[in-house]
């Protein structure tokens, strides 16, 4: 069974668990510094490894924005290792040039993005398919092909949630079990931009997302409050008591078993 919540300026569909989730979620992140051990990442792996990761979750995106352009103005091309088959094969001269055509790129979207102005496929697209409900809280909504067009599955005319997101500024990483990734055929500007995004995890300005499911955590440590999957319920209960939700109180207090 699904239930209808409010994420932001959108009515969408989310199973109890997922409401449970992101009740918690919107709340302890708060906190500011978190740990999730036992992660299974899954995308681009063949096989998943298992991990423990330190993570500052409570920050301001445009202020890491205007730092992140600040480093990548910085950034020179002695700076990044390149890595890469394709991209090493290329002489210096075109490695030059590629890495101050993936860097002016990557400021002007930047820039872009904080100026608010989302005119372009790729942030119609992220408007479409993301709710946010908290500040570095969102869901990707489910989706499925006609075509080759991506379209929102719909239920009743209402999108429904399939994941949670969680952004976060990666401090440590603990590999528990080694993985195996999936090996990529990618072009040269994918392979810069990755050599790019490495030099500015070094200088602590790194963003990605954190996706957790039910099944693939052990334990999260999140503003002083530690949870599991199994025990988010008595969690979410005491943290609704403590602050109230409105809407997730209701749906809370029912007993009725939902499908996840």
């Amino acid at each position: 069974m699904e239930h209808k919540i409010m994420m932001g300026d959108k009515e969408v569909l989310a199973t109890r668990k997922q409401v449970e989730t992101l009740s918690v979620l919107s709340i302890l992140r708060k906190g500011g510094f978190a740990t999730v051990k036992g992660y299974v990442p899954t995308t681009d792996y063949i096989k998943s490894p298992v991990v423990n990761i330190s993570f500052i979750s409570r920050f301001s995106v445009t202020n890491l924005y205007n730092r992140k352009i600040k480093a990548l103005k910085a950034l020179s091309f002695g700076d990044i290792v390149v890595k890469g088959e394709k991209l090493v094969a290329l002489p210096i001269a075109e490695q030059e040039t590629l890495f101050k055509s993936c860097l002016d790129t990557m400021v002007g979207s930047m820039e872009k993005t904080l100026s608010g102005i989302r005119d372009d496929a790729h942030r119609i697209a992220h408007d479409t398919f993301y709710a946010h409900t908290a500040d570095g809280i969102k869901v990707h909504l489910r989706t499925h092909k006609v075509g080759k067009e991506t379209v929102l599955d719909l239920v009743n005319g209402l999108p429904v949630v399939e994941s949670i997101m969680v952004s976060m500024i990666e401090t440590g990483r603990t590999v528990v079990q080694e993985g195996e990734r999936k090996v990529v055929n990618s072009g040269t500007k994918v392979l810069m931009d990755k050599c790019i995004n490495k030099a500015l995890n070094l200088r602590s300005v790194g963003f990605a997302t954190l996706s957790l499911k039910a099944d693939n955590f052990e334990s999260l440590t999140m503003g002083g409050e530690s949870f599991t999957p199994d025990n988010i319920l008595a969690k979410v209960r005491e943290t609704v008591r403590m602050v109230g939700t409105d809407d997730l109180t209701n749906i809370l207090e029912t007993e009725e078993e939902v499908k996840v």
